[in-house]
């Protein structure tokens, strides 16, 4: 064995010249380096407890491998770093660092800040900062029956901000989930708080977003697309902050977009193919609701008309369904070569019926008429035409139509009747 020493003063070891470094050799084989920049390169470092091999200085630089084997139970690397501008550690590498825990009862990371922080850094940031990357910044695999996350905090839980314009903020995939009850999305409380509050609330806040939908549910199998069950409350309220009128609290589209069913704040029902009542037949189905007002023409049956006075030619109609009321005074101003039956026509056809189950009756009074007419006439009708007839009876049972014979060239016709429409 060879030994380099110098008890007496300074050892010196010179490589002279640029690019020489010293090297340290064992059986042939270079286990060491310190080059000219005082770079010590090593491949092991290791010492006794009292006398380690220390790492390099400040501003030093340490290649090769560093294995840290603490079998005590002690920690085995501590780091303490009063830097207020610069991390304790910055590391570059393709895969980073994998901590792997080995030991049961433990975890493999633990972040914990005890500070009043007041700043702008998080406890723990992630940044993929790259817009053509494709890859998760985060992923959390648990193989097991704990939870993925379990979060408890003071104010909100998680809050996510999404910058993408064309994608979600948050999804949540439930993939496996073929067989068991569970759910992508789950919202859960167990609070005893009597105060007014939301378990799930959804607020889209800025008032110029007028295509924005603030909750879209899309189900593409028969099941429904939602379901609402309340213990001992309503189950849904729906309330418009917008006091025009003009916006549905509930608005059913057909497959094609078209409106089929809404409900405005005001409390009005819009529904096209009817309200079905006690049954879900046609003869339970409330189809049609109608007001309005129509202006007859008065002809006879043979030929001719009578000219409808312009000052006393709006009448009223209400349908219901098939059931529609008329009512209403009609002046006569004058005739044109009348001939026949005086016959009035109708807003809405009558239905044809079978064993006279079309025939109706209303009440008239035929005013100036200038004849014989008893007070008592009537307003018949029956199916196969769009009109209604003048009827009157006698004493003694006798019937006939009113026809052009009867009354002057001017008169009223005042009347209120009920038919059955098509």
């Amino acid at each position: 064995m060879s030994i380099l020493k110098s008890s007496a003063e300074d050892l010196t070891l010179n490589a002279d010249g640029s690019g020489n470094d010293i090297i340290f050799q064992s059986n042939g084989s270079t286990v060491a380096t310190l080059d000219q920049a005082g770079t010590l390169t090593a491949t092991t470092f290791t010492g006794a407890a009292t006398d380690s091999t220390k790492l390099p200085t400040a501003g030093g630089t340490l290649t090769g491998t560093v294995t840290i084997d603490q079998d005590t139970d002690n920690r085995a690397l501590v780091i303490d770093s009063e830097s207020t501008t610069e991390s304790a550690i910055v590391m570059y590498s393709k895969l980073g660092i994998v901590s792997m825990q080995d030991i049961s009862g433990g975890r493999a990371a633990h972040f914990t800040r005890n500070l009043d922080e007041a700043g702008s850094y998080p406890l723990v940031k992630i940044v993929d900062d790259h817009t053509s990357n494709t890859q998760t910044a985060l992923k959390i695999q648990q193989d097991g029956t704990g939870h993925g996350i379990d979060m408890t905090t003071a104010k909100r839980g998680i809050q996510v901000t999404g910058g993408g314009t064309d994608d979600a903020a948050a999804w949540f995939l439930n993939s496996s989930c073929e067989t068991g009850s569970g759910s992508a999305l789950q919202v859960y409380s167990n609070s005893a708080h009597t105060g007014t509050r939301n378990v799930c609330k959804i607020h889209n806040d800025h008032a110029s977003s007028i295509g924005t939908t603030a909750l879209y549910v899309k189900q593409d199998s028969t099941g429904a697309a939602a379901r609402f069950e309340s213990a001992g409350s309503t189950n849904i309220v729906a309330k418009s902050t917008n006091g025009n009128g003009g916006y549905y609290n509930f608005q059913g589209l057909a497959s094609n977009g078209t409106q089929t069913f809404g409900v405005n704040h005001n409390g009005t029902i819009y529904t096209t193919s009817g309200l079905a009542v006690g049954g879900t037949g046609t003869a339970n189905t409330l189809d049609d609701y109608e007001e309005g007002t129509w202006t007859p023409t008065v002809v006879c049956s043979t030929s001719g008309s009578y000219v409808v006075d312009t000052g006393a030619n709006t009448l009223a109609y209400t349908k219901i369904g098939r059931v529609v009321h008329i009512q209403g005074s009609c002046g006569v101003a004058s005739e044109s070569s009348p001939n026949g039956n005086i016959r009035m026509s109708l807003p809405f056809t009558p239905f044809t019926g079978t064993d006279d189950t079309d025939y109706c009756l209303g009440n008239a009074i035929l005013t100036n008429h200038g004849g014989s007419l008893p007070n008592n006439a009537n307003m018949f009708m029956y199916g196969g035409g769009n009109f209604a007839s003048l009827f009157s009876v006698a004493d003694d049972g006798t019937t006939q139509y009113i026809d052009h014979n009867d009354v002057d060239t001017s008169f009223g016709i005042m009347f209120s009747m009920t038919y059955i429409a098509t």
